[in-house]
């Protein structure tokens, strides 16, 4: 069992010096083939564990950035050198609890069929230690296999469909790791992700609400032409012409709200308010400014730059960390036996100082792109992409709201419009009718007589 070392930061530069040793290291490994796929502690290491690494550091979660953040972690996974997935210490007893739910669950559940939902969480069985695990699944590779990230590590693996199974409700919540130093918010890659849900599945106005709103208005002005009409007459013809407008806008009451129904609202004002709590928990209080697509297409460009920059840095770095492996390879032949023509000690020579420095050197550049602050001009680009974002938030929200208010009404109407149509008039209904009518009757005599008094 692997023991659990975590720590705090206390300052920026010991941190670069132990990850940029760490993914040294890591290259080595991964080169040589011996990488473990996470790393941790106890029981949170059966999808693990071969090894523990130890790190200091203010640890910025994705769900919570605040940058006076400090909590301490487990490591489960290394992505790559300024990349890592880390777990609460204060979800261990989560981590136990998932854990043996699953082995209770998941052996007696049915493997997934049909289209594999990316968005939800199965559970998956780990190849190393046939022990199961929540996981998403990021890719379909064929008909039979898929490559899954195991969320509550950070680490993925190719399964086959009959290791992947249904889970209940009750397991369907959030990741307990958590990916980390900030490489992902250096580039926006948050604000791109939630521009994509923004356009993906924008809610638009529904066809048949346009429609709707003016059968609805004829209708209301049809009722306040009855309300004031004062001929017999005339008001038989207003009433049948509203009963036929009436017939219309309950159809179009009935294409409306079945066109709502259809339209997953609610699961769609879900994501946006869920988008906006997890982007203000990371950018705080949007600024006031006018919608502009130039906002968005300086913030692409701005990306695209920095991907670029970083993309050169990390293959300096990749080309850095080979020569330093094969400078060990070429040493480890030196003293291997049992090659036929083993290399002699010059033939390995090389300046290993000039290496580990333009290695070191290589790591750090890489480590600086997601440790050091943004300049001004970087933060002014990301904040108005953010603002952007949030106005766009907010606008599909509003339309929703109106939507969900116009669809209340609707159903009101739809309601009420049948229990009228199916209600037969009680006796005692129809004897207060015939009363309002012969009081009507008498003061309208009584004008006439007054009318006619006046003329004489």
């Amino acid at each position: 069992m692997v023991a659990q070392r975590c720590a705090r930061r206390r300052s920026v530069g010991p941190l670069r010096t132990k990850l940029a040793r760490q993914a040294s290291a890591r290259v080595l490994r991964r080169a040589e083939g011996r990488e473990p796929s996470v790393w941790g502690q106890g029981h949170f290491s059966r999808a693990s564990a071969t090894e523990s690494v130890s790190f200091s550091g203010i640890v910025q979660m994705d769900e919570d950035m605040h940058y006076d953040k400090v909590e301490d972690v487990v490591g489960s996974h290394i992505e790559d050198a300024v990349t890592f997935w880390a777990q609460s210490i204060n979800r261990n007893k989560d981590i136990m609890k998932i854990g043996c739910s699953l082995s209770e669950v998941c052996p007696q559940a049915s493997s997934v069929l049909g289209n594999l939902d990316p968005k939800k969480i199965y559970g998956g069985l780990f190849s190393e230690d046939k022990c199961w695990y929540r996981c998403k699944v990021l890719k379909i590779i064929s008909d039979e296999k898929c490559l899954v990230r195991y969320i509550d590590y950070g680490n993925t693996e190719i399964l086959n469909r009959s290791d992947i199974v249904e889970i209940p409700l009750e397991l369907q919540f959030s990741s307990v790791a958590k990916k980390h130093v900030g490489i992902s918010v250096y580039f926006g890659n948050d604000l791109s992700d939630a521009i994509q849900v923004l356009d993906e599945g924008c809610f638009t106005t529904p066809a048949s609400l346009n429609g709707l709103e003016i059968i609805w208005a004829e209708y209301n002005l049809a009722q306040e032409k009855i309300k004031t009409c004062e001929y017999v007459n005339e008001g038989n013809i207003l009433i049948a012409q509203r009963n036929e407008m009436q017939q219309k806008l309950y159809m179009s009451v009935e294409d409306f709200v079945l066109e709502v129904d259809e339209s997953s609202l609610n699961k769609r004002l879900k994501t946006l308010q869920d988008l906006s709590v997890s982007l203000e928990a990371v950018y705080g209080e949007a600024k006031e400014g006018a919608n502009s697509d130039e906002i968005l297409k300086k913030f692409y460009d701005w990306k695209c730059d920095k991907r670029e920059e970083f993309t050169n840095v990390r293959s300096e770095t990749d080309a850095s960390l080979q020569r330093l492996v094969a400078w060990f390879q070429r040493t480890l032949k030196v003293f291997d036996l049992s090659v036929e023509e083993p290399l002699i000690s010059e033939d390995a020579v090389d300046n290993i100082d000039e290496i580990l420095e333009k290695t070191e050197s290589s790591v750090c550049k890489e480590l600086e792109i997601a440790l050091v602050d943004q300049g001004d001009a970087d933060k002014e680009i990301i904040l108005n992409t953010y603002s952007q974002v949030l106005q766009k938030i907010r606008s599909e929200e509003r339309l929703i709201a109106t939507v969900q208010a116009k669809y209340k009404d609707s159903i009101e109407f739809k309601k009420q419009l049948i229990e009228y149509l199916n209600k037969s008039p009680s006796v005692d209904h129809l004897l207060s009718i015939k009363k309002t009518l012969k009081s009507l009757k008498a003061r309208l005599r009584w004008k006439l007589v007054e009318k006619n008094n006046l003329e004489e």
